[in-house]
């Protein structure tokens, strides 16, 4: 009886939250605001462009934070951490689940933007025992996903260094339309 009780209740759960994120998706009217400003106009402006990758960054001090993103560093060290190395090409398809996994929890819908994700914190995209290919992974999210990177480097053109312009660490966004907020 207990069971039953707990598989009607998480059911109950599961509608509430789908009847709520839809409320708020289309009445609500919402401003994508990141770091106290609100970048709407900016965003619906290039998103009306069309481009293929919907793909925006924000130049911002490592030490500030934003609420509703995803903290890659702190999240996928703590998702990565329990996995066994026995198996190095099986280790990394996990890793790559992971990432993507984690961008689709935290994917939001806006009412005039769609698909939303905040990324932040990136640094251990760059970990080479990961090997995650930071620029690929913007590239498949934000084909569907306008995509916000908070980004605590050097943004330069086309492209965008870890923390400093002379970092190794860097992504290569030359084929990637993107937009600097």
């Amino acid at each position: 009886m207990l069971k039953n009780f707990n598989i009607v209740f998480t059911l109950l759960q599961i509608v509430l939250k789908f009847c709520f994120n839809f409320v708020v998706l289309y009445y609500c009217e919402t401003q994508m605001t990141v770091i106290g400003h609100s970048y709407d106009e900016a965003l619906e402006k290039f998103l009306s462009s069309a481009p293929r990758y919907r793909l925006a960054v924000l130049k911002v001090d490592a030490s500030k934070h934003e609420k509703n993103t995803l903290n890659l560093g702190r999240e996928l060290a703590e998702e990565v951490k329990p996995l066994k190395r026995t198996n190095e090409l099986a280790f990394q398809f996990a890793v790559q689940e992971i990432v993507f996994s984690l961008i689709k929890k935290h994917t939001i819908a806006d009412a005039k933007l769609g698909n939303v994700v905040i990324l932040e914190n990136p640094g251990i995209m760059f970990e080479p025992e990961l090997h995650i290919n930071m620029t690929e992974v913007l590239r498949k999210v934000s084909r569907n996903t306008l995509t916000i990177l908070l980004w605590p480097g050097e943004v330069d053109g086309n492209r965008l260094s870890f923390l400093k312009s002379s970092s190794a660490y860097n992504v290569k966004q030359s084929e990637t339309n993107y937009i600097i907020l």
